[in-house]
């Protein structure tokens, strides 16, 4: 990115809004929110793309040491570790086939899921989506 861009673009008037550093949108997911929700997220995700591919992608990006059906069983145990809430963003934005490519997949999530649940996500969360959710509505 070219130096003093993002200055020079608010300094103009313009808004932008990032995820935090080092966290793609799939990691503030299932990192960020409620243990609800991100039993929701991998509901979805297996309406999307199937839980076989689910399954794949977690064994590979865990080097074959976590299965799906470890961290199903954390969600019967009371609830997601912090190791498997970075692994499950991980294996969502897969380059070849990432759960949630389509921008309809992200609106149902976004409707169904995330709106839903996000009064019980992290606080830092709440305030990057709530920023997202003002900038993108029109003034009533």
């Amino acid at each position: 990115m070219t130096v003093g861009l993002i200055e020079r673009f608010v300094a103009a008037g313009g808004q932008y809004i990032t995820w935090r550093p080092g966290l793609a949108l799939k990691d503030e997911l299932f990192r960020s929110s409620s243990n609800d929700a991100v039993h929701a997220l991998l509901n979805k995700a297996d309406e999307m793309v199937g839980r076989e591919l689910i399954a794949e992608h977690i064994k590979s990006k865990s080097n074959g040491q976590v299965t799906l059906d470890a961290i199903e069983a954390e969600w019967l145990n009371g609830g997601y570790t912090p190791a498997s809430r970075a692994l499950l963003g991980l294996a969502a934005r897969n380059n070849k086939n990432g759960w949630f490519k389509s921008v309809t997949g992200f609106q149902e999530i976004a409707k169904d899921v995330v709106r839903p649940h996000l009064a019980n996500a992290e606080p830092g969360f709440i305030g990057i989506t709530n920023q997202l959710w003002g900038w993108t509505s029109a003034p009533a």
